[in-house]
């Protein structure tokens, strides 16, 4: 199977791009093929509504960034695509979204039959802060028909060591393989 990682943290190192760490080093070892995508690493323009992207022969988008040149064909070719954020003000990270937001330009070639997750980290100890999220998550894997394969919440992990000290890196890893 091949899985297209995008994430959003613009902390390399931080929770939410740990807990991709460990999606990928389960997939991989169950012998997936993880393209992994880093978002805030990576020129994104945002959406614009333009509809050059609907309009004439090409439809292509307007934007000859990033995300059309090194991410959409991975996208196309993907048999799962897996999201990991951390929370920002009930969300997902502004660069996360704007990637997803750009689906709208490709939505005819990667619409239907793939298989999706989510990974949120976030130091709320309660999933109330992670709703937003979660929500935008499902209605997206819902209009694309994508199977829902999971969300996984590390709550009450501000830091690194929040993570470590708890058993989110292990179902990371877990789902990853069972994915």
């Amino acid at each position: 199977m091949k899985i297209c990682v995008i994430t959003g943290s613009a902390r390399g190192k931080g929770t939410s791009s740990r807990l991709a760490d460990a999606f990928i080093k389960g997939a991989e070892a169950a012998g997936h093929d993880v393209f992994r995508f880093d978002a805030p690493f990576h020129r994104v323009h945002p959406c614009i509504s333009c509809n050059t992207c609907r309009k004439g022969g090409t439809k292509a988008c307007m934007f000859g960034d990033d995300m059309r040149t090194i991410l959409v064909p991975k996208l196309i070719e993907a048999d799962a695509v897996v999201f990991a954020s951390p929370i920002y003000f009930a969300g997902l990270s502004a660069q996360l979204k704007a990637v997803i937001d750009r689906f709208y330009g490709y939505v005819d070639d990667i619409k239907g039959n793939k298989k999706t997750a989510l990974l949120l980290s976030f130091g709320d100890e309660t999933l109330g802060s992670a709703e937003g999220a979660i929500l935008t998550y499902r209605h997206m894997a819902d209009y694309l028909g994508w199977e829902n394969r999971g969300v996984l919440t590390a709550i009450g992990c501000y830091t690194p060591d929040d993570l470590l000290a708890s058993d989110f890196l292990y179902r990371a890893v877990q789902m990853g393989a069972t994915i």
